[in-house]
């Protein structure tokens, strides 16, 4: 199993009620062990991340942004200390038993 975050801008809910997000092209993963124990996270697609910046779909402001926020939740899945994935972990193993 993998903790897995798509690096955003932004994310919400249109007026129709389906939600979006600004993708920004970068993704930090890291393998979970049993234990839900992150390895060492791996920050992917700066390539396809460097080619929005070239062709002029994302700013050089959302291009550092992208970077920054990646290596920030790389550093706190480091730690294990990524709120996201505690919360994951506490619904999934909190539903565990009911059922």
């Amino acid at each position: 199993m993998f903790a897995y975050a798509d690096v955003c801008a932004a994310t919400g809910l249109g007026e129709d009620g389906m939600p979006w997000l600004d993708d920004l092209y970068l993704d930090v993963r890291a393998l979970l062990n049993a234990d839900w124990m992150p390895g060492v996270p791996e920050i992917i697609d700066a390539d396809e991340l460097d080619a929005a910046l070239r062709g002029g779909d994302i700013t050089g402001q959302q291009h550092a942004l992208a970077r920054a926020t990646a290596r920030e939740v790389a550093a706190q899945l480091t730690c294990n200390a990524n709120p996201l994935l505690h919360a994951v972990q506490a619904f999934v193993l909190g539903g565990a038993g009911s059922g």
